[in-house]
């Protein structure tokens, strides 16, 4: 009847913890698709990036050969202008002339319109601007002035007619006389030259848009330093006291050390079953990462108010004495119950395995404030890292227990004796009111600051 009744106790906690499990991964396998579609969609824009890079080197060699022909062609490189004289991205193709005779302004205009044609060939109306001044007048002389001064040329230049073509920091000029394969060939290099750099800045803003979404990429964290944080949470005063009066008792009932040893152990899987429950529990709420996201101010400024609240406690109890004189924590957030004592001592008494399982359980609930600030480090970093919360969730719980199954395994090998752990409590007690303030401190730290913090990082990297 009693293997029966365990059986069934086993099978109703294995089935609760499993659903719970179960129900946790599932939150967490959405997460992690979540952040695969943003990997798979900053994939797709690097490989766009490196096609338009590729656009732009073969658009680079282009650019380089129609230089060279145009050179061949007309004599002449580019002009690099000393200002912006045009910024509306467009090629501006200017006749200018010099004339005082009115008949003559109709033959230049009519010769423009003749010649224009085959100077820009079949390139759309909407990329260039053709103009067409007489210098000997206004507004012709000043807009002619503004171009060769631009150009560094002199003021010589305003007395004889000239083609000039001007696109984006770039100008050629020729002689009216010119003929129009080289005009041509000036309007095929400026068009491919204005896009060419066009490209060229589109993909630097872009490539430093891919590198600030990989800069934002927080580290993940080890299970080792979760293992850490789990113990140094665990090597817990009020959880050795619970373990060495269980032991004190049972062996004061002449229950022998190997029983004593195994009700400690239940009570430990108490505390592991409690925290793993809480730990699934809390993963399987719909839209974690969300909420993660919206508490991070509040949940960084409770890690550091906790953490400091604990390097309080540890300068009040060097300076007072108090853990000298086995006395309890000074601020009300560390002590336990008196309830809680009370019942420890009746179930103690009562030597019952499922009690000692149920006071594990609920010793884990009644600390949670010492566990739990350490915890929620792990929620922080749900949104980077969802396949590795719930291994980490199980390896924090199996350091918060790791300190009781260590003390007791010492005690049954006779290297620790249950008079001497009151004292391993007190001074365990300093020790772990240091570490795990100055723990909650660096995590609140880093939960605020993650993203400056990890740029640093990568920047001395």
């Amino acid at each position: 009847m009693k293997i029966l009744r365990a059986s069934v106790f086993v099978l109703l906690l294995s089935s609760l913890l499993a659903g719970s499990y179960l129900q946790a991964r599932v939150s967490t396998l959405g997460l992690e698709v979540s952040k695969l579609e943003k990997s798979r969609d900053d994939l797709e824009m690097a490989v766009d990036e490196v096609r338009a890079q590729l656009d732009l080197a073969q658009g680079n060699v282009e650019k380089l050969r129609v230089r060279i022909e145009l050179y061949r062609r007309t004599g002449q490189f580019p002009t690099v202008l000393n200002e912006t004289l045009y910024p509306d991205g467009k090629i501006h193709l200017l006749y200018l002339y010099y004339t005082f005779c009115p008949s003559c302004e109709v033959d230049h205009a009519k010769n423009f319109t003749a010649r224009l044609p085959r100077w820009v060939g079949n390139l759309s109306s909407e990329f260039y601007v053709a103009e067409i001044f007489n210098m000997a007048k206004e507004p012709g002389r000043s807009e002619a002035r503004r171009i060769f001064g631009a150009m560094g040329l002199s003021e010589g230049y305003l007395s004889r007619d000239w083609v000039v073509e001007v696109g984006g920091n770039e100008s050629l000029i020729f002689p009216l006389s010119v003929d129009d394969g080289s005009v041509a060939s000036a309007t095929r290099y400026l068009c491919l030259s204005m896009f060419w750099n066009l490209g060229l800045k589109g993909l630097g803003s872009s490539v430093a848009a891919v590198g600030l979404n990989s800069a934002e990429q927080a580290p993940a964290m080890s299970g080792i330093i979760v293992l850490f944080l789990g113990f140094v949470s665990g090597f817990n005063p009020c959880l050795i006291a619970l373990v060495s009066f269980i032991l004190a008792a049972t062996l004061k009932l002449e229950g022998g050390y190997l029983k004593a040893l195994r009700r400690a152990f239940i009570t430990a899987l108490g505390v592991l079953y409690a925290y793993l429950l809480m730990g699934f529990a809390t993963f399987s709420i719909p839209n974690l990462a969300t909420y993660v996201s919206w508490l991070t101010l509040p949940l960084g400024a409770s890690l550091l108010v906790l953490g400091a609240l604990n390097l309080v406690e540890l300068s009040h109890d060097i300076y007072s004495g108090r853990w000298r004189r086995g006395e309890e924590a000074r601020l009300r957030l560390f002590r336990t119950p008196e309830f809680l004592k009370r019942m420890i001592v009746e179930t103690a008494y009562r030597d019952n395995f499922y009690l000692d399982f149920g006071i594990g359980g609920l010793f884990s609930l009644i600390k949670l404030p010492c566990v739990g600030p350490l915890f929620l480090v792990l929620f922080a970093s749900t949104p980077t890292q969802p396949a590795e919360s719930l291994f980490n969730v199980v390896l924090f719980t199996s350091g918060v227990v790791l300190p009781i199954f260590i003390v007791t395994s010492l005690v049954g090998l006779g290297v620790i004796k249950t008079s001497q752990m009151s004292a391993l409590r007190f001074k365990g007690r300093l020790v772990q009111r240091g570490v795990v303030g100055v723990l909650l401190l660096l995590s609140g730290s880093v939960v605020l600051f993650q993203e400056a913090i990890w740029t640093l990082l990568t920047a001395h990297a």
